[in-house]
């Protein structure tokens, strides 16, 4: 073939096959950095909406579930991002035949303001400080579902969380925080999240 020529070069099926298998393993090699330090926002919104379905309260209750999303000028960016994650799931699904109504909040320092709007569940974005989360947490009041979307942080205070595992998402529970909080989550739930005791 003459190398100024532009037909097509066949190649050999052992050269496709590689190279297919090169790109994916590309991928591989440069998603999975990004997926071991957080879920995508929207697969995040969906395991969390999900999740909340399991609770006693908002599975029981009535009305528009609200949420607030809540940050600190660090969490910004998460917070603006799963509010639009947010938005698009609930504009096509409900959680346990609830509508969802949210808000988003920037912590200035005034807590009351920030939590303001007696929300079913306050969603503490990822890169909030962990004193202002902790102190968002603490002002809350009981049957409130204080979730984060980073499952690692979950011990922090918050009774629901998402982490990556295996190739997908799960959500996590800390059992004691969901009790303080007066949370009741089903066995079902429970089974398919990381729980902490």
């Amino acid at each position: 073939m003459n190398r100024g020529s532009h037909e097509p070069v066949s190649l050999p099926k052992m050269g496709r096959s590689f190279r297919r298998w090169g790109v994916v393993a590309f991928l591989v090699a440069v998603t999975a950095p990004a997926w071991a330090q957080s879920v995508a926002p929207n697969l995040r919104a969906a395991v969390i909406a999900s999740a909340l379905g399991y609770e006693r309260s908002i599975r029981e209750g009535d009305g528009p579930l609200r949420i607030i999303i809540a940050s600190d000028v660090g969490g910004q960016r998460d917070g603006d991002t799963m509010l639009d994650a947010f938005r698009a799931f609930a504009s096509r699904s409900r959680i346990s035949g609830r509508t969802v109504q949210l808000r988003r909040a920037v912590h200035n320092g005034d807590v009351r303001a920030t939590l303001r709007g007696n929300a079913h569940v306050v969603y503490i974005a990822n890169g909030t400080d962990a004193a202002t989360a902790r102190q968002l947490i603490a002002a809350m009041r009981p049957g409130q579902v204080a979730v984060c979307g980073d499952g690692s942080l979950v011990t922090m205070g918050c009774a629901l969380g998402v982490e990556p595992h295996a190739n997908r998402a799960r959500p996590v529970v800390h059992l004691a925080t969901a009790r303080e909080q007066g949370l009741s989550f089903e066995g079902r739930l429970l089974r398919l999240s990381r729980v902490i005791q």
